[in-house]
């Protein structure tokens, strides 16, 4: 055999051939056949013509009747071909590096084996010595089934934190949990970011007295420094920073991982804000309005909403929308709000205003709104919005009134009958609904050139093609 340097005998005996040649022909064999758990004794084609192995249990393996065979036809199928690349490297090298193969054997599982081929020179013949790897491979499955336990404990642990974390955030109350050492915000859910004005990705990391206004710090801080000492919960009131809405604040310790935590419960203060808006202290509210009704501060922040304006905006409860801006709902675009604002800057009362309210899942309606501005006992000035669906509102001209216009254009008819004010109106918006039709006519119902034609945007063209009912004008053409 060549003295050559590899991977498998680093280094080979120098200087004891005498003694192996005394040895002779016994001893060859005996060493042959313990060099490794399986011995394999082959052709350069692969032939197998001798077997020797050490263990008793692997005779259920039939490894008796390997001999005569290929040897890549006692083993399994995806070992085929790293039989066929250990013969490929034996022609290459007298030694080949090891690569593990499985043998198959009925009832019992496959037999995987280590083997590496050691080529004789000058005898045509090769040698396959194999390690057993049946105790590796049940340490491996072991693993294996380790890994899998912890993984699916993993995966509960996820979904039972995903399913608690959703809850938290769907929940109607507004909660802030606060960390101890440094008094900082460590989470909180979505109703308080309503409350709050901020999301719950920059509320985290933020001082809990940053979230209140300057005056009540100091107060805030002192009160949740008791809360956690004692242990025991308090209740105060504290005025939110930016929006500066009132809050009733309820702080609770709890432990979590050797520390005392804080959690804060929030919810509006709305009675006290109410009396001052209408002037009628402790004795008005929002349920008794007849129709969809929100109170914001002067700069247009939701203080009280009844359930008819949580129904128009699609809100499940009054935490999703109070200390938000009312501009989150209505307006058709960013200036209808600040023109209604700017109306009642001159006027207290604002009648008839003509919007939209988009709702929560992002659909549209037309709306009327009339507001009232009040200056409170506070001296603060607040909105009170009432918000008409214009679907349910009856048409100011009368159904056989709109008929003649549309279809005779004569007016003079219907003078002494309607007002002036409406019956203009009506006729602005047959003269509109004709426009829309002729110029639909002229580009054969293609709404983004009829947009251009008109002068108008594709958006403004849908909302008055969906208001006049012309939504499928054409259709049938």
């Amino acid at each position: 055999m060549d003295q050559e340097s590899n991977k498998a005998v680093f280094r080979q005996f120098r200087r004891s051939g005498a003694l192996f040649e005394e040895l002779g022909d016994k001893a060859g064999v005996f060493l042959g056949s313990i060099g490794s758990d399986i011995s394999l004794i082959m052709n350069d084609a692969g032939l197998i013509s001798d077997v020797a192995f050490r263990n008793q249990d692997l005779v259920g393996y039939n490894c008796d009747h390997w001999v005569g065979k290929n040897f890549h036809d006692i083993v399994t199928k995806e070992s085929v071909e790293k039989v066929e690349a250990l013969l490929l490297d034996s022609e290459r090298q007298s030694i080949t590096r090891r690569r593990q193969v499985n043998h198959p054997a009925k009832g019992v599982p496959d037999l995987p084996v280590d083997y590496l081929i050691v080529s004789l020179a000058g005898t045509g013949a090769k040698i396959a010595l194999g390690n057993d790897m049946r105790q590796l491979a049940a340490l491996q499955r072991q693993l294996v089934q380790f890994q899998m336990e912890l993984e699916g404990e993993y995966r509960k642990i996820r979904e039972t934190e995903a399913r608690y974390r959703t809850l938290f955030h769907m929940a109607g109350e507004a909660v802030v949990v606060v960390g101890e050492a440094d008094m900082k915000i460590l989470d909180s859910n979505q109703a308080a970011s309503v409350i709050l004005g901020r999301a719950t990705r920059k509320l985290v990391g933020e001082s809990a007295a940053g979230i209140f206004a300057k005056a009540d710090r100091e107060t805030v801080l002192a009160k949740l420094n008791e809360v956690r000492h004692r242990g025991a919960s308090e209740s105060f009131t504290a005025r939110v920073a930016g929006s500066g809405v009132d809050c009733r604040i309820t702080a609770e310790p709890y432990r979590e991982s050797g520390h005392s935590n804080l959690v804060l419960r929030m919810a509006a203060v709305l009675g006290a804000d109410a009396a001052a808006t209408t002037g009628n202290a402790g004795h008005f509210s929002p349920e008794l309005v007849g129709e969809a009704m929100a109170v914001t501060d002067a700069s247009g922040n939701i203080e009280m909403v009844n359930e008819l304006f949580l129904d128009l905006v699609n809100c499940q409860n009054r935490n999703q929308v109070i200390g938000r801006h009312l501009r989150t709902w209505l307006g058709g675009s960013s200036l209808d709000l600040q023109v209604l604002m700017s109306r009642l800057q001159e006027d207290r009362h604002v009648r008839g205003f003509a919007t939209l309210v988009r709702d929560e899942i992002g659909m549209d309606s037309a709306v009327t709104v009339s507001v009232t501005r009040q200056k409170g006992e506070d001296g603060r000035e607040r909105y009170a919005f009432m918000i008409v669906d214009a679907g349910r509102r009856q048409p100011l001209l009368p159904a056989q009134a709109s008929l003649h216009v549309k279809e005779m254009g004569d007016f003079s008819e219907l003078v002494g009958r309607v007002p002036l004010k409406e019956l203009i109106r009506e006729a602005a918006d047959v003269i509109e609904v004709m426009c829309i039709e002729a110029a639909l006519r002229q580009v054969d119902n293609n709404r983004a050139a009829a947009a251009e034609l008109l002068g108008m945007s594709r958006q403004s063209l849908y909302l008055k093609l969906k208001r006049y009912g012309l939504a499928d004008f054409g259709a049938d053409n």
